[in-house]
């Protein structure tokens, strides 16, 4: 009596997936994630970098002796005193500028999407994911502005002794500010309410953003001619 195999069931062939080099989140969450995993992570991870910064900030601080808080160790000010570091500040700003111009692209674009009424065409902006890059880049962007602004106010300190109010300090603190009621418009943004008002009050907040930011420079450019006495 011959006996027979089982047959093979056939199965699915289960195509292969990639997941692409994305340590910013700029392409959006991964096939299946949420709404909240769009949102949360991007935000996590700025508010780590806060955290951190603001715990080495403290550890300096409050960990150092008086007397090195009230004098800069002369090593650190001629450090500082090199063009080098004096130009960190410029060249990083200058990369931020460049980032905020495209983070505003990128906000723009999500903003079509409740306004555009070709299906098609709002099909293609959904599927760029340009809300979830604009939101992931934006968190980071504040936290390095931030960052780099009382970096380059600790520069000019260290290397003169004072700082020197005027058009460019002005500019600089008002952008953090500026920046941080944008963030706070975010809650109400994503509350999902028919209200357009804090959307639109977040982009009219954004050009003037952009207008300062571009304006800033100017004075900005005056700084570094005179650092490379040029």
């Amino acid at each position: 009596m011959a006996v027979r195999a089982p047959a093979r069931v056939p199965t699915a062939a289960v195509a292969p997936t990639s997941t692409p080099f994305d340590p910013l989140g700029l392409y959006g969450p991964a096939t299946g994630s949420t709404l909240s995993d769009v949102t949360s992570a991007p935000a996590d991870n700025a508010a780590a970098a806060g955290a951190l910064l603001a715990a080495v900030t403290a550890a300096v601080v409050f960990g150092a002796p008086t007397d090195a808080v009230a004098e800069v160790p002369p090593a650190v000010k001629e450090a500082f005193k090199s063009k080098p570091a004096s130009l960190i500040h410029p060249i990083v700003m200058a990369g931020i500028f460049a980032a905020a111009v495209y983070t505003f692209y990128l906000g723009y674009q999500s903003s079509r999407i409740r306004k555009e009424e070709d299906p098609a065409v709002r099909k293609e902006l959904v599927k760029a994911k340009f809300g979830a890059r604009h939101f992931a880049l934006s968190s980071q962007l504040m936290v390095l502005m931030t960052s780099v602004t009382f970096l380059g106010m600790a520069n000019t300190y260290t290397r003169t002794g004072k700082l020197f109010p005027g058009p460019h300090l002005y500019a600089g603190l008002g952008l953090v500010a500026w920046l941080t009621a944008m963030a706070s418009l975010v809650p109400a943004m994503q509350s999902g309410g028919k209200s357009t008002t804090a959307k639109d009050a977040h982009f009219a907040l954004a050009i003037g953003a952009l207008g300062l930011f571009g304006w800033q420079a100017q004075s900005g450019l005056a700084i570094v001619k005179k650092l490379l006495g040029i």
